[in-house]
């Protein structure tokens, strides 16, 4: 009978006052006190991996965006990832293996930095004077990094360990994949936050062949780590930490939930380029107005065409390209470099980022005999839609690696309760069983998700109005008295 192996989770974004996985004390993020949805996801999970036959813990894999270091800054963020330890890992009956793998994503993405430098630290002390340092690689193997001294400096390693209970907990950090293998070999798992399948993450990348033609794009996921890991730790890892103008960020970032906030800011935006010339401001303006608005358009379009933002699809054309590219390329790649032998038959691939949890079956592949895709979705609200197709999932995967998707709740589909669902197999049939013997704990979870995904629209649409007052008032500040030529 097929047992649960690995448990998968993205997009918590402990320290978001969006996330329904943070509690809250009116406006402010309650670092003292676990999210009603957060106790439900695990006593209902508990439902599920308490029957494993061999009495072996799951493995929990946490997908990326684990903290909110862009909108909420480490210190929230770390407070509330301890209510989770507390709540989770420091259970008196441990639901989980002691080793925990974690794959950081674009919100998280400054803790892989802080692992390479932890790294380099390591050599530096374990190294005599003259002896050459070796560079630190932009990306791990697929089966993480195997060196302690690397891995366990890391934030999140150093936040469990402390709570009584948790002494033997690792985090083996994997980036930007974490891979597993079947033990036939013939089938491979590869866990991915998801982020480099948006072209905004890889937009040096994209830089380089504007600014330099005839560059080679980059073909492993060391080089496309390599060239836009400064990019992603600036803009989502500590732009947002930057005191009131990390404040400022954080509302703009919501702002683009809104049609009214976008148009607002496409307005500043075209304002402030339309102001930007030198001499004769006036004939700069008389020409350069409906450029401005186009330049302006053209940025806060980008910023807002991300996969998070289209809720009526699941995956846009675009990004289901950028996914094939992906798989066939940097990730082919990096399995027969890491695992070696022939190229698998079978893979499933795993990612989040989108906020949309969906499954995709038997896909077309040129390089893969078997492809399915599986997207964990996201614990946050970060649409006023009532029809969006956010919610979010867990990923189970037993031995052989097979892989059913537990859809918590969606949005469009909040009566609908939770779903399982999947290739079929043995463990679909198995999963799909003890979540309807256990159906109250499941339904007490959904229930409790979609409350608070209620709430946390109600305060969005709330913080982007007083965003887009505030916004207002600054430009009626500003605005210059009207003089009268005679």
């Amino acid at each position: 009978m097929s047992d649960v192996r690995y448990v998968v989770l993205s997009d918590l974004h402990f320290g978001a006052k969006s996330s329904i996985l943070t509690a809250l004390a009116g406006e402010a993020v309650d670092s003292s006190t676990p999210s009603v949805v957060l106790s439900h996801l695990f006593d209902a999970l508990e439902t599920i991996t308490s029957q494993n036959e061999s009495k072996e813990l799951p493995t929990l894999i946490l997908l990326g965006d684990v903290l909110d270091l862009a909108l909420s800054g480490q210190h929230s963020s770390a407070l509330v990832f301890e209510q989770f330890v507390e709540t989770v890992l420091a259970r008196e009956t441990r639901l989980f293996a002691p080793d925990i793998y974690y794959v950081p994503g674009n919100h998280d993405h400054h803790l892989w930095e802080l692992v390479r430098d932890q790294g380099l630290h390591a050599q530096v002390v374990h190294s005599e004077p003259g002896e050459l340092l070796r560079a630190m690689p932009h990306s791990s193997p697929l089966g993480g990094l195997d060196d302690p001294d690397a891995r366990e400096g890391q934030l999140l390693a150093l936040l469990i360990r402390r709570h009584p209970g948790c002494e033997d907990i690792s985090v083996v950090t994997a980036y930007p994949n974490l891979g597993l293998r079947a033990a036939t070999e013939d089938r491979v798992a590869v866990l991915h936050h998801g982020h480099f399948l948006e072209p905004v993450y890889r937009l040096i990348s994209e830089l380089k062949g504007v600014l330099f033609p005839g560059q080679e794009p980059p073909e492993t996921v060391h080089d496309l780590e390599c060239e836009n890991h400064a990019w992603i730790d600036f803009v989502w890892g500590t732009l947002g930490q930057s005191g009131g103008v990390g404040a400022d960020i954080t509302g703009i970032y919501e702002m683009f939930a809104s049609e009214e906030g976008r148009e607002m800011l496409i307005a500043r935006l075209a304002g402030a380029i339309s102001q930007a010339g030198s001499g004769d401001a006036s004939t700069f303006r008389r020409f350069s107005g409906g450029f401005a608005r186009t330049v302006a358009e053209h940025v806060a379009r980008s910023v807002y065409a991300r996969e998070r933002h289209e809720t009526k699809v699941s995956l846009t054309p675009k990004a289901q390209e950028a996914l094939m590219a992906y798989l066939e390329g940097p990730v082919c790649a990096q399995i027969l470099a890491d695992f070696g032998g022939p190229q698998p038959h079978d893979l499933v691939f795993v990612f989040g980022h989108t906020h949309k949890p969906y499954v995709e079956l038997n896909l077309n592949s040129i390089v893969y005999e078997s492809l399915e895709v599986h997207n964990t979705g996201g614990w946050v609200v970060d649409s006023v839609a009532d029809d969006s197709l956010q919610g979010a999932a867990v990923v189970l995967l037993d031995d052989e690696l097979q892989a059913v998707s537990v859809h918590c709740y969606h949005e469009t589909s909040a009566a609908d309760g939770v779903r399982v669902c999947g290739a079929g197999s043995a463990f679909l049939d198995r999963v799909q069983a003890l979540v309807a013997a256990d159906a109250p704990a499941w339904r007490l979870l959904s229930d409790a998700a979609v409350a608070a995904v209620d709430e946390r629209q109600v305060d969005l649409v709330e913080r982007i109005t007083d965003e887009t007052k505030k916004m207002q008032e600054r430009s009626d500040d500003r605005t210059p008295p009207s003089t009268v030529n005679h």
